[in-house]
């Protein structure tokens, strides 16, 4: 071998040496190419838009725009009732998910809450962390029954569409933990969420002996709509069915009545099925 071809073998050695190896050279693409989303993904996290962004515009009182039907609606939120509320560390825009700036366009779609607790149980029972959120699973039992329920319909799939959603009966931004003081306030106004659709029956619910407890003497352990016709799974007030559940709702408080009532003779027939 000649001085020059040796001189020139050692030089390609070198150069080989010195590079990284080809497949670690695809490997490291590969694997610039995958993070890649990902960081894009943790950089749009990081540029939505915080709480305090929002409340700049929504905690004005007294806030409010025309809604798709024309009619007004409330967009003020009070930022320190939110904040006690068991959504009070999320970000607004993790429900309000069509929103990415601000200021923004306005928002004609609105929130799905069946949807996003589906995923976020969906997302704990595949990291096997179900079981760090009990109450999680519990609403979503309660998503089950609505789902079922005359309030669901007419669309299902579209809640945007229904004849009750889930913040036309809980506050949106104020729901609070079981056992809390605001909670127990939020039960004596059940009556006025239900009667804003139900106007003819709160006014027939007012007049009455559970009505006058609740509405006047702010009573917490008065009956309230809920109590007498369930409170996720209501069906048609025209259905047997629903007039069955409710002579059973009336015994958990008054529970001597029932025992009585089964004994009568339409109480016998009432436990056959017929209402």
């Amino acid at each position: 071998m000649s001085a020059g071809l040796c001189h020139w073998v050692f030089a390609a050695l070198v150069a080989l040496a010195a590079s990284p190896a080809l497949g670690q050279g695809a490997a490291a693409k590969d694997a610039s190419s995958a993070a890649a989303p990902a960081a894009a993904a943790a950089a749009a996290a990081d540029e939505r838009p915080d709480n305090e962004t929002c409340l700049s515009c929504h905690g004005n009182e007294g806030l409010e725009a025309d809604g798709p039907d024309g009619k007004k609606r409330k967009l003020h939120v009070d930022g320190e009732r939110f904040g006690k509320s068991v959504h009070g560390k999320r970000l607004c825009v993790e429900c309000h998910k069509n929103i990415t700036e601000v200021p923004h366009a306005p928002v004609q779609v609105l929130v799905s809450c069946v949807q996003c607790h589906q995923d976020l149980l969906r997302i704990a029972q595949e990291e096997n962390k179900a079981q760090n959120v009990p109450r999680l699973g519990v609403v979503n039992e309660q998503i089950e029954r609505y789902m079922k329920s005359i309030h669901a319909r007419p669309s299902r799939a579209d809640q945007s569409r229904t004849n009750a959603t889930c913040y036309n009966c809980h506050d949106a931004h104020n729901v609070y933990p079981l056992g809390s003081t605001e909670r127990a306030e939020w039960r004596l106004s059940i009556p006025n969420k239900c009667g804003a659709c139900h106007v003819k029956q709160r006014e027939d619910y007012a007049k009455s002996v559970h009505g006058k407890e609740v509405l006047e003497n702010a009573n917490p352990v008065a009956a309230v709509c809920s109590d007498c016709h369930t409170t996720h799974d209501v069906e048609s007030p025209k259905l047997d069915a629903s007039r069955l559940v409710i002579t059973k709702n009336c015994g958990n408080c008054h529970q001597d009545s029932l025992t009585t009532y089964s004994q009568t003779y339409h109480g016998q027939v009432n436990k056959l099925g017929f209402a």
